[in-house]
């Protein structure tokens, strides 16, 4: 087709633009906000991030219109409002996430399998209580507290899972910074190896999922920061850009307080020592709040002292009685709130081209318009569809060019304007459409090169 032209083996590029999109987490008495955005649509909780972007706040079938009388559906029984992704079962064993291999396999072949929109995801707190090793006493087959040695093997891994699964990534940045040491073990009351180690110690953990932060978390872009009552007890940083988290306020500014797995998407706080007071305060003067939502006998929430280990307790309530009456309460902390800004990596691979427009080419135009309709026969001699066009010889043209001077028409040249330009695949099929602002006007003698640029 004469309107079509081939890049050449310079004219496409491929490479990959990396971004750095900034978010901050503010999380405050049982509720989190995302780049403090409250709402997002009905079906999607704050604090969190949705995938696809579906079904944001459609309702679905039992949320639907009915008829006032009888309450039946007035659509299908199977009506719904939202978008549901599906895949038939077959012999190749896929199915959706929410779906678990026991429900798939009480399926027939040829069922099929439902997923739901929308899937969102948000960062996740899990305050990891400390627990002493399994004893290791051979032969004696008890240990500690009387228990069995298998069934204290058994507890130390249910309570400790987490941690010992990041244990070979942990120590895999042991090359940033010494503090990455899985094999620490910290010496407890009574001789028992608890301490503040990461294998038995107390650890703050908290998950960035990585639909949110991407390729991973861009060095020296962490910083959490713990208020109390509207002021700023302590903030951390990893200043240092090797996964350090350093407190850079009150008493405990310069100390490692936490640790940062930038590819994983993980931050440990691992410091318990009290944060906020100045010196000279009192005990009584120190920071509290309800951390762990333990409720003491008088039915009140318990005040825990304000530490690195309780950042992010927003969600640690717990249901319980107040005052002897039968009202379930939650004792979120209320005079704390904790805000941690990051900024992710994003790889977007791009193509590039150049579109070029040489002199003497694409100086025609399949408008018919182009012709001039004073000729008698311009409909009946010119030839045009989807694919091709002819001109007619000896159809004159219309004579665009301005003249500088009144009532006097400058001498003809051809010349188009260029709004639109198309990119084909090789069988000849529009993939995409890049659109010009303002059309640009091309004369036979011009040339003119277009650069064009698509995200994947």
């Amino acid at each position: 087709m004469s309107y079509l032209h081939k890049f050449g083996a310079d004219d496409i590029f491929f490479n990959t633009l990396e971004t750095h999109p900034e978010y901050e987490f503010t999380m405050y008495s049982g509720s989190a906000y995302l780049n403090n955005e409250s709402f997002k649509g009905g079906n999607i909780p704050t604090g969190s991030i949705s995938l696809y972007e579906l079904n944001v706040n459609r309702v679905s079938a039992s949320e639907g219109q009915y008829d006032q009388g009888d309450r039946t559906p007035l659509t299908p029984y199977n009506w719904t409002f939202n978008v549901q992704s599906f895949m038939v079962k077959d012999g190749n064993y896929n199915t959706f996430k929410n779906v678990t291999s026991a429900q798939s396999s009480q399926q027939d072949y040829g069922t099929f399998l439902e997923g739901k929109y929308p899937l969102t995801s948000s960062i996740e707190r899990e305050y990891i209580f400390p627990y002493a090793l399994p004893s290791k006493h051979d032969p004696f087959p008890i240990g500690v507290d009387g228990r069995a040695r298998e069934q204290e093997t058994d507890l130390f891994f249910r309570h400790r899972r987490r941690m010992i699964a990041l244990g070979n990534t942990i120590n895999e940045y042991k090359k940033y910074s010494p503090v990455f040491d899985y094999s620490i073990v910290g010496t407890g009351s009574n001789g028992v190896d608890i301490g503040s180690g990461l294998v038995t110690g107390s650890v703050n953990l908290i998950s960035i999922p990585s639909i949110i932060f991407g390729a991973g978390i861009e060095r020296g872009s962490v910083k959490l920061k713990f208020y109390y009552t509207g002021s700023l007890l302590d903030e951390a940083k990893d200043i240092r850009q090797n996964g350090e988290l350093v407190s850079t306020m009150g008493n405990a500014s310069g100390s490692v307080v936490g640790m940062v797995l930038y590819d994983q998407g993980f931050i440990l706080l691992t410091s318990s020592a009290p944060i906020g007071p100045n010196d000279g305060e009192t005990a009584n003067q120190m920071a509290r709040d309800a951390y762990t939502g333990t409720r003491v006998s008088t039915g009140v929430a318990q005040q825990d002292v304000a530490s690195w280990l309780y950042f992010g307790s927003y969600l640690s309530g717990a249901l319980g009685q107040r005052h002897g009456t039968q009202e379930n309460r939650n004792y979120y902390p209320s005079a704390s709130l904790f805000r941690m800004s990051f900024r992710g990596t994003n790889k977007v691979p791009t193509k590039t081209m150049f579109a070029s427009a040489k002199p003497g080419e694409l100086n025609n135009s399949q408008n018919p318009t182009w012709i001039s309709s004073s000729h008698a026969t311009w409909q009946d001699t010119s030839f045009y569809n989807s694919a091709s066009y002819i001109e007619p010889k000896f159809v004159p043209i219309k004579n665009t060019i301005q003249s500088e001077y009144c009532d006097y028409e400058d001498s003809f040249e051809k010349q188009v304007f260029i709004s639109k330009v198309g990119i084909y695949d090789d069988d000849k099929n529009l993939i995409a459409v890049a659109k010009l602002a303002n059309p640009v006007k091309k004369k036979e003698s011009d040339s003119f090169t277009f650069k064009l640029k698509m995200d994947f």
